[in-house]
């Protein structure tokens, strides 16, 4: 018979799944730890036989690794007791484990701000979050005089790549998007406008 404790270093799974079972019974053996045994097994030398283990972590189980350890009992005879224990860690795929936190900034040239010319500003998005976007970041641009409320159109848009993509100009009102797929953690995209 053969005897296996399977632990989690990190923390207690949700649940923890083993198979095949039979020849396999697997139960809790206490926290983040379970047991399995195999009574009607006979190893000869150089044999091995599988367990094959599934765990379903918490949700709010942070760390982006798990780690699980196997060791087998020594059996009667057994001489070598070194190698009855390995450990493997896996990468988690958090399918929630993050949230985008896009910020938008529009800057304006100080000095061409006085007369009547042409006023170039700069919008920026960033992404300060722990994710993309699942979906197209969208940016509308509008001015007004603030003098009157008139409308100013936008004369001239010039992103900073290929992934923008922006209505055609002039404008009163202009929209520009970008993937989100490409606003990754710590990303900062921007276009110009005139």
């Amino acid at each position: 018979p053969l005897t296996v404790i399977d632990t989690y270093p990190g923390g207690a799974p949700t649940s923890s799944t083993f198979e095949p079972s039979p020849p396999w019974a697997c139960g809790p053996n206490g926290p983040g730890q379970f047991r399995c045994d195999n009574g009607g097994i006979s190893l000869p030398p150089g044999a091995s036989t599988p367990i094959v283990v599934k765990a379903v972590m918490p949700a709010n189980y942070r760390p982006d690794t798990v780690e699980n350890c196997a060791e087998v009992r020594g059996i009667p005879g057994e001489v070598d007791l070194a190698n009855n224990k390995a450990c493997a860690t896996e990468r988690i795929r958090h399918p929630n484990g993050g949230q985008p936190g896009l910020r938008i900034t529009k800057t304006c040239g100080g000095d061409q701000l006085v007369g009547a010319g042409m006023v170039s500003c700069r919008i920026t998005v960033s992404n300060a979050g722990t994710a993309a976007p699942t979906g197209p970041v969208r940016v509308s641009d509008a001015a007004t005089l603030v003098s009157s409320g008139a409308p100013v159109q936008v004369q001239t848009v010039t992103p900073d790549g290929a992934d923008w993509a922006c209505g055609s100009v002039p404008a009163n009102t202009l929209s520009c998007q970008i993937p989100g797929a490409v606003m990754t953690p710590g990303t900062s995209r921007h276009f110009d406008v005139t």
